[in-house]
């Protein structure tokens, strides 16, 4: 079985947090029995950006030494993307100076389909054997385009309040005339964290005001809601379950469900990191991490795409007998 642990376990182990002794003893037991822990490139970027950054490296190098002891060499790779979808990148990444790399990756892999070098079996999430210092040498060839998401995380979804459109906006050197707030969208679609976060994952996804919203925000993008992929089909490909689980966790941030608790450039960073942690984790049977306002909105992702990954906390992991729930993902 598959499990795979949010960053933020690895640094509670790696800073010797309270219960962390319970945390790797259950990891260890799981390991010895035949369970993985793949890493992921969200893994990679986190790492990458302490020891630039020079924060913290002894606790940094025991995280990515915890890290390759327990993936068993393990990883996971985003599919790629189908032929018309590979075309449709490469039309909307060319308008973008700053993805001149993503591009030439594309068309690499727009060739690769064209001869049958890729087929329909690498389009899912895939588990491949990769030392994670492979894993993170390739994120660092690619700082510009790790830099590149960055702001645009800040210019899509740092406009809680006036006061945080300015700031965030000013550093991408981004005008702000014309950008609603979150909080003006809240408003107009009677939303807002006061209410809303008060709702279970469940409970969310049956509350007329957000699914009104989210249908509209899905219909905006030129999709309908009731038509999307869902669970086995959905695990097909990797870049339709990337696009669906991002609309929704930013609808979910949009609207103030569990929204982050600040609104700047390293709390937006880890909002992007959390959302590819939810991307790559729904390959896994189990998803384990500390950040409960994460858990709740990953929660309610997997419910509403019909993902069947179980998400944990640490004490429900320290506690839970994974082998009762052993079971073949679809």
């Amino acid at each position: 079985m598959e499990v795979y642990l949010d960053t933020n376990i690895y640094w509670s182990i790696a800073n010797r947090e309270k219960d962390y002794e319970y945390t790797l003893a259950k990891i260890n037991n799981l390991f010895k029995s035949g369970y993985i822990f793949p890493h992921a490139p969200p893994h990679a970027e986190e790492l990458s950006a302490r020891f630039i950054n020079q924060r913290d490296i002894p606790t940094t190098l025991r995280a990515y030494n915890l890290i390759k002891k327990f993936n068993n060499y393990t990883g996971y790779l985003p599919g790629h993307p189908n032929l018309t979808e590979t075309q449709e990148i490469i039309r909307e990444f060319s308008k973008h100076p700053g993805l001149v790399d993503a591009v030439k990756i594309h068309q690499s892999n727009l060739r690769k389909i064209l001869s049958g070098e890729i087929t329909e079996n690498d389009f899912p999430t895939r588990l491949i054997k990769e030392d994670f210092g492979n894993c993170l040498a390739r994120v660092n060839k690619y700082l510009d385009l790790t830099d590149e998401a960055k702001r645009n995380e800040m210019f899509h979804l740092g406009r809680r309040d006036s006061k945080n459109l300015k700031s965030n906006f000013e550093e991408i050197n981004r005008e702000t005339d014309g950008v609603s707030t979150f909080l003006e969208i809240q408003k107009r679609y009677n939303l807002g964290p006061r209410r809303l976060s008060r709702l279970t994952p469940e409970e969310i996804l049956e509350d007329k005001y957000f699914l009104d919203y989210l249908q509209k925000k899905f219909s905006d993008a030129g999709m309908c809601l009731k038509d999307i992929p869902i669970g086995a089909e959905l695990m097909q490909s990797h870049h339709q379950k990337e696009i669906l689980i991002q609309r929704i966790l930013d609808c979910m941030e949009e609207a103030g469900y569990n929204q982050e608790e600040k609104n700047h450039a390293a709390s937006l960073t880890g909002r992007m990191h959390d959302v590819s942690h939810a991307i790559y984790a729904s390959r896994a049977d189990f998803l384990v991490t500390n950040d409960k306002r994460f858990s709740k909105k990953a929660q309610a992702a997997y419910i509403m795409l019909n993902l069947s990954t179980r998400i944990l906390n640490t004490k429900e992991f320290q506690e839970f007998d994974l082998r009762t729930d052993d079971q073949s993902k679809y």
